[in-house]
């Protein structure tokens, strides 16, 4: 056991859920972490979705009880590091997720400064089928043994 003194508190935290490099996110947080004095968890993840999968990283602000924090101070610095990773990253959205509240940032279309990626379709990486084809592909497969619930209407978070 440590001696010392115990503090507590109430338990709150962010998570940042966000696809791409997580090298350049780990870097990021380094950045973030020395301007701001603040301390993260990053974990690897992979997303899957419909018709694809990236990977990605979850980030993590907690309510550090030796170095307490407002709930709102907390949030506004993984809005800050959100936005961080999202443009060192190259990302057109990612998610902010704490225990009363899930927000997803987009952005839509990447900008003009952003790398433009080609399609690599080859018989072993096919492009993801379009909602359309997707739809139509669920139905004619459907039989007995199919659950009822349609997953094509999903739509990817990050």
């Amino acid at each position: 056991m440590i001696d010392g003194t115990y503090k507590g508190g109430k338990t709150f935290w962010v998570r940042i859920h966000i696809g791409g490099p997580l090298e350049v996110h780990k870097q990021t947080c380094r950045e973030f972490c020395l301007k701001n004095t603040v301390c993260v968890t990053i974990s690897p993840t992979l997303y899957i979705y419909n018709g694809a999968e990236e990977t990605g990283a979850i980030v993590e602000l907690i309510q550090y009880p030796r170095f307490p924090a407002k709930e709102e101070a907390i949030w506004a610095l993984a809005e800050s590091l959100g936005e961080m990773l999202l443009s060192r990253g190259f990302q057109r959205s990612y998610l902010l997720q704490s225990p009363e509240q899930t927000v997803w940032r987009g952005g839509g279309e990447p900008s003009e400064s952003w790398p433009q990626t080609t399609s690599t379709k080859t018989p072993n990486n096919p492009s993801p089928p379009t909602q359309k084809e997707a739809t139509s592909s669920s139905t004619r497969n459907k039989d007995k043994n199919t659950p009822d619930s349609d997953l094509t209407s999903l739509v990817p978070i990050i």
